[in-house]
């Protein structure tokens, strides 16, 4: 059985992302469950894709087992083992060398939730260009002429999506950082070529402190990972991630 340009689609995609669940993949590239678990099968006997099972994160703690399987795979604690996570086999793993960091087990629940905002963004901008965070430094290498030498004086979010003359910048916030931290994250931010900047995070606690924080920035939003869609700004407060986005020319990032 010959590779399909799906097949290519799927691999580039777990290239770049790392890992996927069953069902991000299959929504992402399959008009049924039944056709992913036939196709997926057949890239894992040929070595190509490599399947784990989500109980796997046991090895780190019993809590992000149970944490991943629930809010970011949709599934219940009675049948959390039958959940699997897919990466790229050993055949293509080593022609991309950042797959390996992003595909580590203690990158699982953060590349899951970045899949799922990937999804939504897609949906909105499907001729969008994404960039994970290896990806953005690899191009920044690349095509450098002047600003910070070094890589680690760069705003680099967890992914960045462009199209037309919007450049947004994701992050992702799993664990809560010093204030300092914050703050530096946001200068750099400041002083990028990004349009929009929006923290996703992952407790409540997070968002309250996040959100305190990047009160005085109009080019940012902060929101809850539970709901994707909606965003908060110091003022009006709650607004829809559309009317965010739709702001691209209402503000001076300098000021």
């Amino acid at each position: 059985m010959r590779l399909t340009e799906r097949d290519f689609d799927l691999l580039r995609y777990l290239a770049e992302q790392g890992v996927a669940s069953a069902r991000q993949l299959a929504q992402k590239f399959f008009p049924s469950v039944a056709s992913f678990r036939t196709r997926i099968g057949f890239l894992n006997r040929a070595d190509l894709v490599e399947s784990v099972p989500i109980t796997a994160l046991k090895e780190l703690s019993h809590s992000s087992y149970f944490e991943t399987a629930t809010d970011v795979l949709g599934a219940s604690r009675q049948n959390v083992c039958k959940y699997r996570v897919y990466r790229l086999g050993q055949r293509f793993g080593k022609k991309w060398p950042h797959t390996g960091r992003l595909s580590d087990i203690k990158m699982w629940r953060h590349q899951l939730m970045v899949n799922e905002l990937r999804a939504v963004f897609e949906k909105k901008f499907p001729r969008a260009l994404f960039l994970n965070d290896p990806q953005a430094i690899e191009e920044w290498r690349l095509f450098q002429r002047s600003g910070p030498a070094d890589s680690s004086d760069l705003a680099i979010p967890d992914l960045t999506v462009r199209v037309d003359d919007l450049n947004i910048a994701i992050e992702i916030e799993r664990t809560q950082k010093a204030e300092r931290e914050y703050f530096g994250r946001f200068f750099k931010f400041r002083d990028s070529d990004y349009t929009h900047v929006i923290y996703y995070c992952a407790t409540e606690r997070i968002f309250k402190m996040v959100s305190k924080l990047a009160r005085c920035y109009e080019w940012m939003a902060v929101a809850r990972f539970g709901t994707i869609h909606e965003v908060y700004r110091l003022w009006p407060g709650w607004i829809k991630l559309d009317e965010f986005l739709s702001e691209r020319h209402a503000h001076d990032k300098r000021l």
